[in-house]
């Protein structure tokens, strides 16, 4: 099963796990019941950490 958002894998019982990599490290978002719920969390966490204006996502 594919998600089409950057940052988020399908997780058991129908969850979206977001995550991210900074630093060569892989950084936990959170888990999250809709996939567009992880991609805008994904979105929130990569504007902060890139300084980027625009999300990947949406």
């Amino acid at each position: 099963k594919t998600v089409k958002y950057a940052g988020v894998y399908p997780r058991p019982q129908h969850s979206f796990q977001a995550q991210i990599t900074h630093n060569k490290k892989r950084l936990s978002i959170g888990t999250y019941r809709l996939a567009t719920d992880a991609g805008r969390a994904y979105d929130e966490v990569a504007k902060n950490l890139r300084g980027s204006k625009r999300g990947e996502n949406f």
